[in-house]
């Protein structure tokens, strides 16, 4: 009974958004349906969870043997259930006036460090996961180094990358600024590298690295470090520092898609 008047107060008060009927008319039908019900109401005028303003039977208690219609009889009924009345006006225009009873408060839009720390929090639970070439897209049970940072960014962040190093790049380029200094570069940014030419330095100094082939992908991490994975006996994902070594020497180029 209570989900009825519920209802029906809430057709009263607010007739002209779900229906053409005029104020005048809809005051004085409100009137006749409120009181052919007032009779019955229960004291608990809290809304329960199941008591949705919307589920209710218009028709419902329009019987003859249940309608009041002397106005005097009306104003009684009325005057004796004010405050139960009141109460569910004031609840009815309440759940009307919000977007939806079910609607969840919109997620605060997250800056672009909090994306960043995301994608380094995503890639940090899989240090260790097992390397395979050429590994599976659609699972996290091993990665190779595109297959890695592809799957931690689209889990952090919702982006979908390409699926190897050099279409990786071509999109960095395509949306974003990039650098090829590596100390240019900021925390989560991708870094792109060419083929390997052996440890020590000299054998990439008369390399034009802008023209070579990418062949690897990680992600900075700042302070010289990169979180990559390249091989089976290196351990899988993993976190270290590249300075000094080959992966600073063979680096052509880094830069955010964020």
């Amino acid at each position: 009974m209570k989900k009825l008047i519920l209802g029906l107060l809430m057709v009263t008060m607010v007739g002209s958004a779900f229906t053409a009927i005029p104020a005048a008319h809809a005051n004085a039908s409100s009137k006749l349906i409120v009181a052919s019900k007032l009779s019955t109401v229960s004291n608990d005028i809290n809304i329960d969870s199941d008591d949705e303003l919307g589920d209710f039977d218009p028709n419902e208690g329009s019987a003859a043997s249940n309608q009041v219609t002397d106005p005097s009889e009306i104003e009684k009924l009325e005057a004796a259930h004010a405050d139960e009345i009141a109460n569910l006006r004031g609840a009815a225009t309440a759940y009307i006036a919000s977007p939806s009873a079910s609607v969840s408060a919109a997620a605060p839009r997250l800056t672009r460090t909090q994306k960043i720390e995301k994608v380094v929090q995503s890639g940090m639970r899989y240090l260790g996961t097992p390397y395979e070439f050429g590994s599976n897209r659609e699972n996290s049970k091993t990665f190779d180094c595109s297959d890695f940072v592809r799957w931690i960014y689209r889990q952090a962040t919702g982006i979908t990358m390409p699926t190897d190093s050099r279409k990786q790049a071509a999109y960095v380029k395509k949306i974003g600024k990039t650098t090829t200094n590596w100390k240019n570069l900021k925390r989560g940014d991708l870094m792109f590298f060419m083929s390997y030419k052996g440890a020590k330095k000299a054998g990439y100094n008369k390399i034009n690295k802008q023209k070579q082939r990418v062949t690897h992908v990680g992600v900075y991490l700042g302070n010289g470090k990169v979180m990559h994975t390249y091989s089976q006996k290196s351990g899988g994902v993993l976190v270290q520092n590249f300075v000094g070594t080959h992966f600073e020497y063979r680096f052509i180029f880094g830069g955010s898609i964020l």
